[in-house]
């Protein structure tokens, strides 16, 4: 492992630390708290999703996930970390949302005194379980890939 590389690590270190901290004792709650008003405003629900500090842990290692994914590599530089910790982000918001979706087709309440628009979790860590899946996914995605190249190598070899 070169210099570099462990600067690399460190830094992404540093920056999910300071993710974490911002998220868990400032910016999490209240970015929080604008995105259910704009949500409800977009879809004409409420969805009763709570966040735990496990959610801002998981978010605030997206770049400790990202240098897990450029683990089998020898040299990677620091905009490889970047694109793939934006990879894991937009994976995370894709599954997200999906869990989203899925909310307003199971979270519909059947008593009727609680109006239809408010939607709420299922079951306990529900933003944790979907937020999880969208940061394996990257993981399952980059497998298949690195099997396809080596399945192709294999090929390339046996016609010589």
């Amino acid at each position: 492992m070169t210099n570099n590389q462990q600067q690399t690590k460190y830094i992404a270190l540093v920056i999910s630390i300071l993710i974490f901290l911002s998220l868990n004792f400032g910016l999490g709650p209240t970015t929080l708290f604008g995105m259910a008003e704009t949500m409800q405003n977009l879809t004409h629900y409420y969805f009763g999703v709570g966040t735990f500090t496990i959610d801002y842990l998981m978010i605030a290692l997206f770049p400790f996930f990202s240098v897990l994914l450029l683990t089998k590599r020898e040299n990677f530089s620091f905009i490889e970390l970047i694109t793939n910790s934006f990879k894991i982000l937009i994976c995370s918001l894709i599954a997200f949302s999906v869990g989203l979706l899925i909310l307003t087709k199971i979270g519909k309440h059947e008593n009727p005194l609680i109006p239809e628009y408010l939607l709420t979790e299922p079951f306990n860590l529900y933003s944790t379980f979907w937020i999880g899946i969208g940061i394996i996914i990257p993981f399952l995605l980059k497998n298949k890939t690195e099997q396809k190249i080596i399945e192709i190598d294999n090929i390339g070899q046996k016609s010589e």
